[in-house]
């Protein structure tokens, strides 16, 4: 059941690491443009589209958060994430989110055992 949970996590996470990377670009962008090409025009440029690059990864944080945790991991980093009070999410419905998913993950524990380490007799 949490292996289901699995792969629309790590899609979701991809979205919102692509689009963090790219607000980092456009911030970069801009203070090279400033201070390397002083070119105060093209910085604004580069700031203007780091916002929108802003706006896009607060959307894709709160987008994660709405897919369902495959693990307290994934939990924890919904918690951290909606500590950004800009998301386009309510703390009310992040709250749901974070107590359906800890009601799932109680309701579906890890059942796989862990491996056992080998000896050197155990080599195959």
């Amino acid at each position: 059941m949490r292996q289901a949970r699995r792969l629309p996590w790590r899609k979701a996470d991809a979205v919102t690491s692509l689009a963090r990377a790219e607000t980092a670009y456009w911030q970069e962008k801009s203070i090279h443009a400033m201070y390397v090409l002083e070119d105060e025009d093209r910085s604004s440029a580069y700031s203007d589209k780091r916002m929108i690059s802003v706006d896009r990864s607060r959307q894709a944080v709160a987008d994660q958060i709405r897919v369902p945790a495959p693990d307290l991991l994934a939990v924890e980093w919904k918690r951290e994430a909606a500590k950004d009070r800009y998301l386009p999410i309510s703390a009310d419905e992040v709250a749901k989110l974070i107590a359906a998913d800890e009601a799932f993950l109680a309701a579906h524990p890890i059942t796989k055992q862990p491996r056992r380490k080998r000896g050197l007799g155990d080599h195959h």
